[in-house]
């Protein structure tokens, strides 16, 4: 709405400056700033924190892969990781090689005991930002939960030669 502001208001600077439409100019200027100062507060709502934040942007956009990979995450971190997963689910139906939520999803999957399940999400997430650190660091511990530890090896170094000091990579090589 800034943008739209600052427009009304220019041009009621403008209007300001044409002694007959003087009066009228500093009552559209007030109306504009109380309808501004009113939607900013009724926004703020919104921004109370992540969850409430992304839950609105699901609501009220089509197809917002990112708002149900960002609604999973809060919804992670806050515990309840069954809706989580269901988010992560649905970012990915609507953006199959969006690697971050196949991560997440990966993750919550590896940390509920199925890392075998994890490992397609980590190779498509990787194949779609290669290179990625924690995305290789994840696939690789999954790989050796599964026992194939070869293959983890070789992503735990690759990162290492990248990253001497990358402790996940340090304890998974371990």
């Amino acid at each position: 709405m800034l943008g739209i502001v600052l427009a009304l208001l220019w041009t009621l600077r403008a209007a300001l400056t044409t002694a007959a439409l003087r009066g009228y100019a500093w009552v559209a200027v007030g109306l504009v700033l109380v309808a501004a100062a009113g939607r900013t507060w009724h926004q703020q709502g919104y921004w109370k924190d992540s969850f409430t934040l992304f839950d609105h942007a699901v609501r009220v956009t089509e197809g917002n892969y990112l708002a149900y990979n960002n609604r999973g995450h809060a919804l992670y971190e806050a515990g309840r990781v069954d809706e989580a997963m269901a988010d992560y689910r649905r970012s990915l139906e609507i953006n199959p090689r969006y690697a971050d939520a196949g991560n997440n999803l990966g993750h919550a999957l590896a940390e509920r005991g199925q890392p075998t399940a994890a490992i397609p999400l980590y190779r498509t997430a990787l194949a779609a930002k290669p290179g990625q650190r924690d995305i290789m660091v994840n696939l690789a511990n999954a790989l050796s939960d599964v026992g194939q530890t070869e293959e983890a090896t070789r992503l735990y170094e690759e990162v290492l030669a990248r990253e001497p000091d990358q402790v996940n990579a340090l304890n998974g090589l371990g």
